[in-house]
């Protein structure tokens, strides 16, 4: 993962050859800081110059869908469950 003024970066460095498989403005401004989840690795948080943090699912993403097919099958589909308000 690279950052670049206003783009993540996302790159395959399998084989020693790397490759850029897609670049997110995920509107935060510049980014200063971005981290991948430990718990849930293709959730990407990054934080820039707008003051906030974004979350991104980078599974939602069409090149790393196309890149990385079965990471990207773990891509919920459908609407979420609706939350229980009891």
């Amino acid at each position: 993962m690279t950052v670049h003024a206003l783009q993540v970066k996302l790159w395959d460095v399998s084989n020693n050859t790397p490759q850029m498989v897609c670049a997110q403005d995920l509107n935060t401004g510049a980014v200063f800081s971005a981290s991948f989840c430990g718990d849930a690795p293709h959730l990407l948080a990054a934080g820039g110059a707008g003051g906030e943090v974004v979350v991104w699912d980078v599974r939602a993403h069409s090149a790393v869908a196309a890149k990385f097919p079965a990471f990207a099958a773990t891509l919920p589909t459908g609407p979420p469950a609706a939350a229980d308000d009891d």
